[in-house]
């Protein structure tokens, strides 16, 4: 990508689960981001995710859909994070406004190819694909990722339900 470029990563906020209450109309991502593109006064060129994590490694293909433009195999992370700094993209300096609810830290392509945590779009077909083979050739899932990753496993336990107040 030109080192000029507009780069701007979309990305929902809060619980997801709120969409299950009132369910999203479905313009409300390119909304933000042609709203981003009016404040700034400037065509964005490509989207970019904000975290590779839940609703919101998806949110990015959609908008990029809509809007037309390429999106950047990368994210601010490399995985889902608990609060918006929390984000490379503040390591490099990049302010998270203007922003418009969705669309935030906007950054030119040069400060994208430092500020990005590199191919995490790409992982997470590729961890998408392994589960859905381990499924297939009814295999272990945590050890096909576990071989994908490279990773070893570091404890075996199981989620139980906590009926004590904490």
């Amino acid at each position: 990508m030109p080192d000029d470029a507009l780069v701007v990563p979309v990305c929902m906020m809060g619980a997801p689960t709120v969409m299950t209450e009132k369910l999203p109309q479905g313009d409300e991502r390119i909304n933000a981001f042609r709203a981003l593109e009016k404040l700034l006064s400037r065509k964005i060129d490509a989207v970019l995710c904000g975290e590779a994590g839940g609703v919101n490694s998806t949110t990015p293909f959609v908008v990029a859909s809509m809007a037309g433009l390429p999106l950047v195999d990368g994210d601010g992370m490399g995985r889902a994070y608990p609060e918006l700094q929390m984000v490379t993209f503040s390591m490099h300096g990049v302010s998270a406004t203007p922003m418009v609810l969705l669309a935030f830290y906007s950054m030119s392509g040069a400060t994208a190819k430092k500020a990005i945590v590199r191919g995490t779009l790409t992982l997470c077909a590729a961890l998408g694909q392994t589960l859905r083979e381990a499924k297939a050739a009814h295999v272990d899932p945590v050890t096909a990722i576990v071989d994908k990753l490279q990773a070893k496993v570091i404890f075996h336990g199981r989620v139980i339900q906590n009926k004590q107040p904490i």
